[in-house]
Formats: structure tokens, sequence, C-alpha cells
């Protein structure tokens, strides 16, 4: 019997997300194992996942699947749900979203480290003075508050730099769109504005163009989108999320661990900037890329 891999992510809409979805499929046909995607209706709703997850553990939606990948649309309130795939002894993977409970690995990046490296860059290119305005992520995703970290951790490093504004864009372009223009209608003057993610960025983006202003924006995901935005300079930069490198080694893991092989307890990605000069490998479609050699990323 073909076995099966249930992956849970918060919404269709985020391009990485989809690319990790992509990334899990490619391997899953590769390797004879069916991908099953479990995304929420409504983008992030934490209900409609809890509901996903309490249906397929009863047994509603096929039978349980022979592993699980797992990125929370909330870290507090989905915790027990995870509780409930431990007891029914499921392999599962934690992935972006950190959360408590026991996994086989978790895969993602150091958020922290993202945060203040693309922080860094974005103050380097304004000279390390100026006033930043950020686009933050919602407060229940662990990303969007180890990003927010990092970028306070950096700015406190130059004092010729101050933090004028602050507000949420929700993950969401339509958010990042209505952040900017909250930014936009403060009094205090804006030099730059980075943002938590592409989408964000993007929406901000939008919000200028309409607004007929201009400044440096900068996000964080390294999106097909985002590297296009970069090319033709519109987006100052990203740091790099491989989506579908996250997708592919997440399944690779999985598939290991059934047979028997030590997997690192967590499988961390690189804070790579995506700039102007190496944003080509970047603008290459998801569906044209390679996988990744596990070799090449775990070491």
């Amino acid at each position: 019997m073909t076995k099966r891999i249930s992956v849970y992510v918060k919404n269709g809409i985020n391009p990485n997300y989809r690319a990790f979805l992509h990334g899990a499929e490619r391997i899953g046909a590769a390797k004879g194992v069916e991908i099953i995607s479990r995304l929420p209706e409504t983008p992030d709703d934490v209900d409609q996942q809890i509901s996903l997850m309490q249906a397929e553990l009863r047994g509603d939606l096929g039978g349980l699947p022979d592993g699980v990948l797992f990125n929370p649309t909330d870290d507090v309130a989905l915790m027990p749900m995870v509780a409930q795939l431990n007891s029914a002894r499921i392999p599962t993977i934690n992935f972006i979203n950190r959360i408590a409970g026991t996994f086989v690995s978790f895969v993602g990046g150091d958020e922290f480290r993202i945060g203040q490296s693309a922080m860094r860059y974005f103050l380097g290119v304004l000279g390390n003075e100026g006033n930043i305005a950020i686009i933050e992520g919602p407060a229940a995703a662990p990303t969007a508050r180890e990003r927010l970290r990092g970028f306070h951790a950096a700015l406190g490093e130059q004092p010729k730099v101050n933090f004028a504004a602050s507000a949420c864009g929700h993950y969401q372009r339509a958010g990042g769109y209505q952040a900017m223009q909250r930014i936009l209608e403060s009094s205090t003057p804006v030099d730059g504005v980075i943002a938590a993610n592409d989408l964000m960025a993007l929406g901000a983006l939008d919000a200028l163009l309409e607004a007929k202003r201009s400044m440096l924006v900068m996000g964080s995901n390294g999106t097909v989108e985002a590297a296009h935005a970069i090319h033709e300079g519109r987006l100052l930069a990203s740091v790099d999320y491989d989506g579908f490198k996250m997708g592919c080694i997440a399944t690779e893991a999985m598939l290991r661990h059934w047979n028997g092989a030590d997997i690192p307890h967590e499988i961390l990605m690189p804070a790579t900037i995506v700039h102007k000069d190496n944003c080509a490998a970047w603008r290459v479609p998801i569906e044209l890329r390679e996988p990744p050699v596990w070799e090449a990323v775990i070491g």
C-alpha cells in the first residue's frame, strides 16, 4: 500500500508555502509516496486547521497518515493537536513555525538571524542612519516574533538610526499595502521600510506606487516575484528562505526516518541576502528547479 504524508500549511496563498508543497510533491512523486495538502479554507485560520487535524485523527479523511509535516497557524493554540499526533505515534516533522512537541526534526531557519541579517544589510545601504519603519508579521507566528526581535537587535547597533514606525501586515500582500498606508500617514518622516516577508514588501510597493512616493523597501523569503522586483530595481533586497528546498528536505527526512536513519534534530537553511547582483538564481520558476541533494544540505 502506498504510504501517505499529510502536509499542514497555514495557507495556500503565500508563495513560500506553495513552494514547500511543490517540493514535497516532487519528492513524493519520485519516491512513490502520496502527498496530501491540508490547507485551511481561510488563510491562517486557527480553528479550521484544528478542525482539519481533528478530522484526520478521527480517520474521517481516509485513515491515519503515515507521517505529517506540520506548520502551525498558532504555536500555542495547536499544541493540543501536536500532543494528539504524538499520542497516535504518527511521526511528525515541524517546519517553518516552531511549536512545542515531539518531532522527528524541525526544518526551517534561524529567524532571529534572518531578521538581524536583513536589517544589517538594509541599514548598510542607508549608510547606517535615517528613519526606519517596520512591517511586522502576525504575533501568533514564531517566525514573525523572532524576525522582529532580530530587526530590533540590528537597529540597536546603530545609534544614528531612528525607529520611526511599525505596523502589522499579517504576512499578506493586502496587509502590507494597508500597513504601508498607515506608515505613510504617520507624521514621522521615513527613509525606508523593511518587511518581515516578501508579500508584505510587495504590498508596501503597491501602496507607494499608488501614493506616488518612493523609498527603499526590503522583504524576506526570496520568492520568485520578489526576485523579479529586485531585478527591476523596485525592491532593494530579500533574504533567501527557500520553501521548495524545505519541502524537499522535510519529505526526504520523513522517508529516511521510515527507513530507520538518524535525522538531525533540526535542519536550518542559511540566511542568504538576495540582491540585484545575485538575484538571477531566485528568478528561476519553482517548477524548473532541481531538488536539493540531501548530503549537500545536511553536510
